[in-house]
């Protein structure tokens, strides 16, 4: 394809959190997915895992929730209900 004097290539097309608001059923998500384990999953601490890769995110969950928090639980719990959301 070629605009003006400029052949594209290549297009990388984004998404998520563009045209899609993830964000918010993700955060839906982890909340129902911690009721499940007596776990409340705050505002905040969900705010500070947004983006960030699957280590880091169990490392914020700790942080704020302890070394006892059912992480890969959990985290397993909220992509069996986004599967079934989908």
């Amino acid at each position: 394809m070629n605009i003006g004097k400029y052949k594209i290539k290549l297009i990388i097309f984004d998404m998520d959190g563009l045209m899609f608001d993830t964000e918010t059923l993700a955060f839906r998500y982890w909340k129902e997915a911690g009721k499940k384990f007596n776990c409340k999953i705050d505002d905040e601490v969900f705010k500070k895992s947004i983006g960030l890769d699957i280590a880091k995110e169990e490392e914020v969950y700790r942080k704020y929730y302890g070394a006892c928090f059912p992480f890969e639980k959990v985290n397993n719990e909220k992509m069996k209900i986004e599967e079934n959301h989908i």
